[in-house]
């Protein structure tokens, strides 16, 4: 009987083992965690490094300086990298002469959120390389070069920032199926506040761009969809096609009190090439279609046809824009002609829309109010004649 029950034990623990034996590399999946600084670890780095994947670095309220090496905080994993208050947190580079960045993030499925990030004149705020990021929610500031850059990458998300004061961009942009949303880009005195370079398949919306030298620069390669968004008082150019840009969409915005509003770069292309193609062998730009902004400038509307170096180059190496979409065109405040708003003989608006400023808005509300209480009174007249 020994035997027999020897024979059952063993066939119950195989029984209760198999699940193990069947999955012999499961594992179980460590469960995220929340390390605070400076409770946990004195600095933001010292708080990165200890971290796993999908933990959270909590940044309680303070200035930390950033120190030495050539970037500042190095987030090399996936984690979140939370401020308590983006007023109250921050993060401060102390001008070293051999900084690039003050956040350098080299990871994947990074987020960084609730700070102020002050450069104090180093090139970078936050420099990205990672793909799925999202940088939101914070206040980036004196840089010296740009607030936020992205290279080598795609899918990620900028949004919900105030990025001013930087030397020559607010956002430079070449990162793929990418978002630039709802962003405060404002006096980058002597740049541009978004530029997007090498990439396509990009979104711009709801973003305030005022102040700065230009609005926004749009080149290689597309599509970029830009809508919702106010481009106002830059002293440039409100949005500029650069060069090969291709496929685009400009709709919804208000662009105005800019010197310039929209802007086509002009390229350089010679006799002994097709008339589409530029001397360094990209072809111009083509697909993009403008409608149903409202343009208010000093000039709402330019083609460059002169190359900015007289070099010997020939022909017009503007990309290819179509100024309305079926029946939809622009509303110009100098529109003057029922039929067509002409820019030059290649850019028309063919189906302008009147500009309508705060004043004639009302002056015709006031004329439509009138014309209903006459209408009124005269029924009403009519009616008592009638009885």
């Amino acid at each position: 009987m020994s035997s027999i029950k020897k024979r059952l034990c063993l066939l119950i623990a195989l029984i209760l083992l198999s699940p193990l034996i069947m999955l012999p590399h499961a594992t179980v999946k460590a469960q995220s965690k929340t390390i605070i600084v400076p409770d946990d670890y004195p600095t933001i780095q010292a708080a990165i490094d200890k971290a796993n994947a999908g933990d959270t670095v909590f940044v309680k309220n303070g200035t930390y300086n950033v120190t030495g090496g050539i970037n500042g905080i190095n987030i090399n994993k996936p984690i979140l990298l939370v401020g308590e208050d983006k007023k109250a947190t921050v993060i401060e580079d102390e001008g070293s002469y051999y900084a690039n960045s003050a956040i350098d993030i080299t990871a994947d499925n990074v987020t960084v959120s609730g700070f102020t990030i002050d450069g104090n004149g180093i090139p970078t705020g936050i420099h990205l390389q990672g793909n799925n990021c999202n940088i939101s929610d914070n206040s980036i500031e004196s840089n010296g070069f740009v607030g936020i850059q992205t290279e080598n990458s795609e899918n990620n998300v900028i949004s919900t920032n105030n990025i001013t004061n930087n030397g020559t961009y607010g956002i430079y942009l070449a990162s793929s199926n990418s978002v630039i949303l709802g962003n405060i880009i404002s006096t980058n005195n002597i740049g541009t506040g978004i530029i997007v370079d090498s990439c396509g398949n990009v979104t711009i919306k709801q973003n305030n761009i005022s102040h700065n030298e230009n609005g926004v620069i749009i080149r290689f390669y597309g599509p970029f969809y830009i809508y919702s968004n106010v481009i106002i008082d830059n002293s440039g150019f409100g949005l500029q096609f650069g060069e090969n840009c291709s496929n685009s969409i400009v709709n919804d915005n208000k662009i105005a009190l800019n010197q310039i509003g929209i802007d086509l770069m002009n390229f350089a292309t010679t006799t002994d090439l097709d008339s589409t193609v530029r001397v360094d062998g990209y072809p111009l730009g083509t697909g993009n279609v403008v409608y149903k902004n409202i343009f208010d400038n000093q000039i709402n509307a330019k083609v460059e046809h002169v190359f900015p170096d007289d070099i010997g180059y020939v022909s017009n190496g503007t990309d290819v824009v179509s100024w309305d979409k079926g029946l939809i065109g622009n509303y110009w405040s100098d529109y003057n002609n029922p039929f067509a708003y002409v820019i030059d003989a290649n850019n028309v608006d063919h189906h302008p829309l009147p500009y309508l400023s705060t004043f004639a808005i009302a002056f015709i509300v006031i004329i439509v109010i009138l014309a209903i209480v006459l209408t009124s009174l005269l029924l009403f007249r009519r009616d008592q004649k009638n009885r």
